[in-house]
C-alpha cells in the first residue's frame, strides 16, 4: 500500500540528524519550523551555509564558501531543493605547496565571512516572503470553504498562529542585529581596507 503524505512526513522528520552538527542551523531553524508546522510541508535537509576547508587527499586543499539551502517534500508534488548561488571555492595548494601567500588567505577569510553574513539576510527575506505566501494561500483556503461548515475556533487558532510567527521574526531580528553590531569593524590585528566583495568576485570564477 502506497504511504501517506502524513506517515512519510513522520517518519522522516522521526528520523536522526545524522548530519556533522547534528542538529538544525540557528540561523535556519525558524524557517525550517515554519515549513514543517504546516500540514502540506516538511524539510529534509537544511543549512545556512559553510565556511570549509577540505585537504582533499593531502594534495591539495579546497578552502570556500559553501552556500545555504533547504529539501523540502510538499504534499502532492515531488521534493522541492531551494539553494543560494553564491558559494565560493578556492584552491590554496597544490602538491603539497600553498599556491597564495598568507595576506591573500587572510584576504578570502574575510570575503567567505561577508559572504556567510550576507547569507544570512537572504535567508531572512526568504523567511519573510515565505510566511507571507503561506498565509496567503492559508487564507485562501479558507474562503474556499463554506463559512458554516469551517470550525468555530478556526480563526482563533489562525490569529494564534500569525502571532506566534510574529514573536519568531522579531527573536530573529533582534538575533541578526545584535550578530550585525558584533561584526561590525575589523576583528585581528589585519587591514579592514579590504576591496568591496563585488569588485573581487571575477578572481573566483
Amino acid at each position: 500500500m502506497e504511504k501517506s503524505f502524513a506517515q512519510w512526513k513522520k517518519q522522516c522528520l522521526n528520523k536522526a540528524d545524522l548530519s556533522k552538527k547534528g542538529a538544525v542551523d540557528e540561523a535556519i531553524e525558524h524557517v525550517v519550523s515554519l515549513l514543517n508546522s504546516r500540514e502540506e510541508y516538511f524539510t529534509t535537509s537544511s543549512c545556512s551555509g559553510r565556511v570549509i576547508l577540505i585537504d582533499g587527499h593531502s594534495v591539495a586543499i579546497d578552502s570556500g564558501f559553501r552556500n545555504s539551502g533547504l529539501t523540502v517534500g510538499k504534499k502532492g508534488k515531488i521534493i522541492t531543493a531551494v539553494r543560494s548561488t553564491h558559494g565560493l571555492e578556492v584552491p590554496l595548494s597544490h602538491d603539497g605547496t600553498l599556491l597564495l601567500p598568507q595576506e591573500y588567505i587572510t584576504y578570502l577569510t574575510q570575503v567567505a565571512n561577508q559572504k556567510m553574513e550576507e547569507n544570512h539576510r537572504r535567508i531572512f527575506r526568504f523567511y519573510q516572503n515565505l510566511h507571507s505566501a503561506l498565509l496567503t494561500e492559508k487564507l485562501q483556503r479558507v474562503q474556499i470553504q463554506d463559512p458554516h461548515d469551517a470550525p468555530e475556533t478556526e480563526k482563533g487558532t489562525d490569529e494564534e498562529e500569525e502571532k506566534e510567527e510574529r514573536k519568531k521574526t522579531s527573536v530573529y531580528k533582534r538575533r541578526r542585529k545584535r550578530e550585525q553590531h558584533e561584526t561590525d569593524g575589523c576583528h585581528g590585528d589585519g587591514d579592514c581596507s579590504v576591496p568591496g566583495l563585488e569588485d573581487c568576485l571575477d578572481l573566483f570564477t
